[in-house]
């Protein structure tokens, strides 16, 4: 169930300042059969209630490549997970070859969920270019160093709770002040 309200409340924040907040989003994720320790992601967006063609569109790299990416169609573009879901490398290099197209949407009002890619689980990334495509520098690892604990932002804002990201997907950013993120969970204190 934190998984759930995880993916529910990422969802609904990025669409929430799109032009058209009703319009379906774009999910991005491979076609192809899931490879052992791996799952189809659109099981994850109808586990919360959405609904192919009309809360979202799924679109695989080749079809990405050739897609209007416009906030008068979408309201956010939301990645699958190479580690549980199946982005593969097809949808990471059409993702990285779309980056200034990515931008403008964000630019127009858009919104982006982007889900863990690390290269590892059954390697379905096997090339990198991991987190490229995003309209912004950031500094991430592919290390899993849980526990994970919920920012007052990430708890007051968005209602999230400590239970909501107990596991982790396998990625986390670096934060300073500065940063143009606002981090919605940090690296429990007490971890060594």
């Amino acid at each position: 169930s934190g998984a759930q309200n995880l993916l529910f409340t990422a969802i609904s924040f990025a669409r929430a300042n799109a032009p058209d907040r009703e319009k379906p989003f774009l999910f991005i994720e491979s076609r192809i059969t899931p490879p052992a320790g791996h799952r189809v992601g659109k099981n994850g967006l109808r586990a919360i209630g959405m609904v192919e063609g009309t809360d979202y569109v799924h679109m695989a790299g080749d079809e990405f490549l050739r897609a209007d990416l416009s906030t008068s169609l979408y309201s956010a573009l939301v990645t699958a997970s190479d580690y549980g879901g199946v982005l593969t490398q097809v949808e990471l290099d059409a993702l990285n070859a779309r980056k200034e197209a990515i931008a403008e949407f964000v630019n127009q009002g858009g919104g982006i969920v982007a889900l863990a890619e690390s290269g590892k689980g059954a390697r379905l990334t096997p090339n990198g270019g991991h987190f490229e495509w995003l309209p912004i520098e950031i500094a991430g690892n592919v290390a899993n160093v849980a526990p994970y604990r919920v920012t007052a932002y990430g708890n007051e804002v968005l209602g999230l709770v400590d239970g909501d990201v107990a596991s982790p997907s396998h990625n986390y950013f670096e934060h300073s002040a500065g940063d143009p993120l606002t981090p919605v969970s940090l690296v429990s204190p007490t971890c060594t």
